[in-house]
């Protein structure tokens, strides 16, 4: 049988296929025409086509090229530093290490260099591999509250919302969407993203499971919380900052003059468009006039406990409490390798 003259043109084509055990996709969006009793096939591999898989296959993609990712060069400051300190020729004559590479060879340090980064640290930094360190706790402590019912990646404590690694965890995502009659607004972002970069709100599975193959890292997808906790009438986070000075033994320190950060505008629940992102998230204060945004949107820790305390709730441990959340973060253990 000829097939349909629309599918030819490569829009959506639904084919039984084989395919490995536990995979969750069984709809192929074609990338182009398709010819009548021709083999369709698809990538299983999680992620992304990057640099670090073309150079896996060199042998088939043939001779290594030279080009490559553009990179922004930012010329030094001299301004910035203190007569207190001297830049290192090297690493190893360094007291402080302050990179935004990853560090790997911790164990290669000596024992006066600090560096601005710990072993692990993507097990609480990164969105796909926070949920494991959360699965991970509750498998060290016992800590679940009821059994899941779609398996270890579908656990979750009550007060993180379900998250899922588009890559690898689709299958538990249209299972706990699928079981939701109402409330299926999801959040789909990059999962070494920041400041809400390419941060899509949804509530089409399609939509969201699209992204897989979608540029720039791996992706999730995380149920999106339509009763949030307000300040003033306005979503908003904590910035706390926490030095970990050794982890055997465990020592951290918490500064406990953190700021509360506001999003732009009054929350209201409602369809979340790319034109309500001020409303719906507290890291787009960086707009045109980012000093005068700053001044708005930050809230001094002082402000914010006074401001708890008169609507009668208690703050008094509220310093103990994320003291005690990073000692967990500590004890979850390391989670599987990206």
């Amino acid at each position: 049988m000829d097939m349909p003259k629309a599918l030819r043109k490569g829009l959506c084509l639904a084919v039984r296929a084989l395919r490995p055990p536990h995979a969750g996709a069984s709809v192929l969006w074609l990338t182009r025409a398709v010819q009548a009793g021709e083999e369709v096939t698809r990538d299983h591999l999680p992620g992304n086509k990057s640099l670090q898989r073309a150079e896996a296959l060199l042998e088939l993609l043939g001779p290594r090229g030279t080009a490559g990712p553009r990179h922004r060069s930012f010329k030094r400051q001299g301004g910035f530093r203190s007569s207190g300190f001297a830049m290192a020729d090297n690493r190893e004559k360094a007291d402080i290490i302050f990179t935004h590479l990853p560090v790997t060879d911790f164990y290669g340090l000596q024992s006066h260099q600090l560096v601005n980064q710990f072993p692990y640290g993507g097990c609480i930094i990164r969105k796909d591999l926070l949920p494991q360190t959360l699965r991970r706790l509750q498998s060290t402590l016992n800590l679940a509250e009821t059994p899941a019912d779609g398996g270890p990646a579908s656990w979750h404590p009550a007060w993180f919302p379900p998250t899922y690694d588009l890559a690898t965890e689709v299958h538990h995502f249209l299972a706990d969407f699928n079981q939701r009659a109402s409330d299926n607004w999801w959040v789909v972002k990059l999962a070494q993203g920041s400041r809400s970069s390419d941060v899509c709100l949804t509530n089409s599975p399609t939509t969201a499971v699209r992204y897989r193959g979608a540029p720039g890292g791996d992706w999730v997808v995380q149920k999106y919380v339509h009763q949030p906790v307000l300040y003033q009438g306005r979503k908003f986070d904590l910035r706390v900052n926490l030095l970990v000075r050794s982890f055997h033994p465990l020592e951290a320190f918490l500064y406990t003059n953190w700021y509360g950060r506001m999003a732009v505008e009054q929350y209201s629940h409602g369809r979340a468009t790319e034109t309500d992102y001020e409303k719906h998230f507290t890291v787009v204060s960086y707009g045109e006039d980012p000093a005068k945004r700053a001044q708005q949107l930050m809230v001094r820790k002082a402000e914010m406990l006074q401001d708890m305390q008169e609507q009668g709730l208690n703050v008094d441990d509220l310093d103990a409490q994320l003291c005690n959340m990073e000692h967990a973060a500590a004890l979850s253990g390391r989670p599987r390798d990206r």
